[in-house]
């Protein structure tokens, strides 16, 4: 049955800080002037549904992130601070930041309107309601549009490109442009290919101050802004200000979407925004047997859908988080499955699509791409392993969620392709690890054994073949070639949890695959000595004789490691199975897996958090293993899952204990959190 839709608020805190302003506004001896002959301050409608309260004042440095998408513009904001413009592409240069500086004892509760992705920004000051910033994106456009209504004067500081004065072109309204070069930085190395144009329009009174250029890059938290930037001060004064910002490739697109957007009143284009959403959300539906009453299901499937739409770009993917502009081949996995459990099956579909394009223009998928009119890769070791896995199984999930067998034929070339580059690494019947695992990037797992044998790599390899010679048996493939592929998918199997298991139960490395093969000479990645700043870090690196690669420039200086084989154990990596529904090891082998993952958040028989570093996803990996086993301790780890959650009702890519760590606002966790939900909401414990 189609579930009633409730949804519940929860709370946090988070900030950012800012320079002191250059303008003598109504601050005196640390006190706010409210302005008397402002107009009253307008709230939300009482008929709006705000879900979370996520607080802010200056100088807090939580990194608790929420985001603003339309498919041409991806947003982040830290409260009501804009920390990420990227625009007209999802995978842009970061074109402009917006930080609140004044007055300093401003506070805010930053809220999103339930079932869109506009949010509120109520403002205080002591226990004065003062006023309120909506933020939203226009509709169709690479535009971001602020409606400020405030009884104080609310300053500014906005870091991006050199900015002038272009006032003169409108009658009613200020204006600042400015323009990034062609191969302004994107991501580490990454230029852009071309420039790109940013313009602030805003009231006519506004009075702004456009600095020289930073000395240095200001950073927020662990969040480091990666251009040199300029510093232009805005101050409003009381009252509602209607503020646009907009970015496009060249001066003359970015004039005219401002055109475009400024014919229509704020009002009604808030009016349009909400209803889009509302129209698109509403499309979601799922559906189960059992309801559970006591978990949040509706509000955190509102809170991940507008998360995944807004990261979504107008080309089909979804990005990976507000630090990673790019469309990752292992996120869409988890992305892909939760929009195919809220019934999204054309969303699901468009990320395939842009994937097959990516493959008939290039012959292949690296770890992540950009979109845009000029597609880039963003490359890992052993790029043919693990990811191609992912892509097969997300094909064939959703084919089993569609029927739609004429798609799968279409895009077969790219899904033969995938199959054919796992088989060529395998050693020892194992694949190796692909270097930009969470695990991985994270430094839970060393890089120094990225060659060993993977058992997560090597289980997606199985299932994913297995799926495709099962469809293209009869359809693609010469019995010839499917009976290579299965005589290689069955040696593999067999070998599998010898390969794999140590004590009954599965590790995550091989250190034998090692000795094998030779290691090759040079291969791309990360540099594993990092020893000053002329360390290239993502580059081509060259083998030393202990078995670590260095870039050109740390090579000299290399020291000697001795490899130590040794065996890893993480919980949610040892779980791969319950995810994609697929083992290769007997239920014995599986239940004292699962048994150790479970130890792990255990001590005298509670739960107890381990102090260490572990992925996002750790909790809901660990519930889908327990529900699929009917295990009653899932509900106390669906539970503990949920806690994780911000203020933004998001999951984060890494956490210690509780504390979350890297990147925030992630759709792969967050989507992973809510297929454990779903499951949790179906289910019937024993």
């Amino acid at each position: 049955m189609v579930k009633r839709r409730e949804f519940l608020l929860s709370a946090g805190v988070a900030t950012i800080s800012g320079p002191l302003s250059a303008f003598s506004s109504h601050v005196e001896r640390g006190t706010t002037r409210l302005s008397s002959n402002s107009p009253r301050v307008e709230s939300a409608s009482p008929s709006l549904n705000l879900v979370h309260e996520r607080h802010w004042h200056i100088g807090d440095t939580d990194e608790c992130t929420h985001v603003l998408g339309n498919g041409q513009a991806m947003v982040h904001e830290l409260g009501p601070n804009i920390v990420y413009f990227r625009a007209p592409w999802i995978s842009s240069p970061n074109l402009l930041t917006m930080t609140l500086v004044s007055p300093a004892e401003i506070r805010t509760v930053s809220s999103r309107e339930q079932g869109t992705n506009i949010w509120h920004h109520k403002l205080t000051v002591g226990a004065d309601a003062v006023g309120e910033i909506v933020d939203f994106l226009e509709e169709g456009q690479p535009c971001l549009r602020r409606m400020i209504s405030s009884r104080v004067e609310l300053v500014f500081a906005v870091w991006g490109p050199r900015l002038v004065d272009y006032s003169d072109r409108y009658q009613s309204c200020g204006s600042l442009i400015g323009q990034w070069p062609c191969g302004t930085d994107i991501f580490f190395d990454f230029r852009s290919t071309n420039s790109y144009t940013v313009q602030l329009v805003f009231p006519k009174n506004t009075q702004f101050k456009i600095g020289e250029r930073a000395s240095q890059p200001r950073q927020l938290g662990t969040i480091a802004l990666d251009l040199p930037r300029y510093e232009t001060l805005l101050r409003f004064a009381p009252g509602c200000s209607d503020i646009l910002l907009v970015a496009d490739a060249g001066i003359a697109e970015c004039l005219s979407a401002i055109d475009h957007v400024l014919v229509k009143p704020a009002e009604q284009s808030l009016t349009r925004v909400r209803e889009s959403w509302r129209s698109r959300l509403s499309k979601i539906s799922w559906t189960g047997t059992y309801e559970n009453t006591v978990i949040p299901i509706e509000s955190v499937i509102d809170d991940v859908g507008t998360l995944l739409l807004g990261h979504r770009s107008q080309a089909g993917p979804v990005a990976a988080g507000p630090i990673y502009p790019l469309f990752y081949v292992r996120d869409q996995y988890s992305v892909s499955r939760a929009l195919l459990a809220l019934n999204m099956h054309d969303h699901a579909k468009a990320i395939l699509s842009y994937y097959y394009s990516i493959y008939t223009t290039h012959g292949r998928i690296h770890n992540a791409q950009s979109d845009g009119p000029y597609h880039w890769f963003h490359r890992a070791e052993n790029d043919d392993v693990e990811i191609t896995g992912y892509l097969i199984i997300q094909a064939f999930d959703y084919l089993k969620a569609t029927r739609d067998e004429d798609f799968i034929e279409h895009i077969f070339p790219m899904l033969k392709w995938a199959l054919v580059a796992q088989e060529s690494q395998l050693l020892g019947n194992m694949l190796p690890f692909n270097g930009d695992e969470t695990y991985v990037a994270g430094g839970i797992f060393p890089r120094t054994h990225l060659n060993d044998g993977a058992s997560e790599a090597t289980l997606l390899y199985l299932a994913s073949a297995e799926r495709l010679l099962v469809w293209a048996t009869a359809r693609k493939l010469r019995p010839e070639e499917v009976l290579q592929h299965r005589q290689t998918l069955t040696m593999v199997k067999r070998a599998y949890t010898r390969n794999f298991t140590a004590d009954g139960k599965l590790t995550i490395n091989n250190s034998s695959r090692r000795e094998l093969g030779s290691l090759p000479r040079f291969r791309y990645g990360v540099c594993l000595g990092q020893y000053d700043d002329n360390c290239l870090f993502l580059s081509t690196t060259e083998l030393a004789e202990d078995g670590r690669y260095f870039c050109y420039s740390c090579y000299p200086q290399r020291t000697k490691e001795a490899y130590e084989p040794k065996t890893y154990f993480i919980p949610s990596v040892a779980l791969t199975s319950s995810l994609i529904d697929y083992s290769a090891v007997t239920q014995d082998v599986t239940t004292a897996t699962l048994m150790e993952a479970v130890s792990v958040f255990a001590k005298n028989g509670h739960f107890t958090w381990t102090n260490r570093k572990l992925p996002g996803f750790e909790m809901a990996m660990i519930s889908l293993a327990l529900l699929k086993d009917r295990d009653p301790r899932a509900n106390e780890f669906v539970q503990r899952m949920l806690e994780l959650r911000d203020p933004t009702g998001a999951w984060a890519e890494y956490y210690n204990s509780t504390a979350p760590q890297g990147c925030r606002c992630r759709p792969w966790e967050s989507s992973l959190g809510l297929l454990a939900l779903i499951k949790s909401a179906n289910s019937t414990l024993v």
